[in-house]
């Protein structure tokens, strides 16, 4: 990494301090400089607004988050084994970014360019689990009629609620969730002896 992309990488650190602390209107740019250990003109060389450097703190986090999903795509381990190592990073990362993912919750921020760039990589993730399942099928540990699309939207809707429910909801940390009954429920099915 070169010393503008470690700059660039260090404001959006601080960006995401502040912006968790405060929330996205209340933030400004100048504390953001402030967290950063920066001059406030510094941040506007490489970024020309508070609503860039937030829409390229979502893009630094969806590129993290999608450079750790395919890791585990592609890892050795079996089809299950994926599915809980998928499930602990997600609710890691949601339990790290709580606070940035409440502020981004709302489309209202979000340009029309980002909005399309979060449908396009939502695709992305979908096609990463997909391959995921198809190397499952390949393997003989998941059925080979299965409704693919189905079942690719039913792992990361039960991931994504359970890791959600957990930690926004029931408050505890990302550690401390069994994932053990969802991935049962997601090998196994709902149904005794099908």
């Amino acid at each position: 990494m070169d010393l503008k992309e470690k700059r660039q990488e260090e404001i959006i650190q601080a960006a995401m301090n502040v912006f968790s602390k405060n929330g996205f209107e209340s933030s400004k740019m100048e504390d953001i400089a402030t967290e950063a250990g920066i001059g406030k003109g510094t941040i506007y060389g490489y970024f020309s607004s508070k609503r860039e450097l937030f829409e390229e703190m979502i893009c630094y986090n969806i590129d993290k988050y999608k450079k750790e999903l395919s890791k585990i795509v592609v890892g050795q381990q079996s089809f299950s084994e994926k599915l809980e190592r998928l499930f602990q990073y997600h609710a890691s990362f949601l339990d790290q970014n709580l606070d940035i993912f409440q502020v981004t919750n709302t489309g209202k921020l979000l340009s029309h360019s980002m909005k399309k760039r979060l449908i396009k990589e939502q695709n992305d993730f979908l096609e990463l689990i997909e391959k995921m399942l198809k190397k499952g099928i390949a393997n003989g540990e998941i059925r080979k009629n299965i409704d693919q699309e189905i079942a690719v939207l039913c792992i990361l809707g039960a991931i994504n609620q359970l890791a959600g429910k957990r930690i926004f909801m029931d408050k505890v940390s990302a550690d401390s969730i069994d994932s053990a009954p969802l991935i049962d429920i997601l090998m196994g099915g709902l149904l005794d002896g099908r």
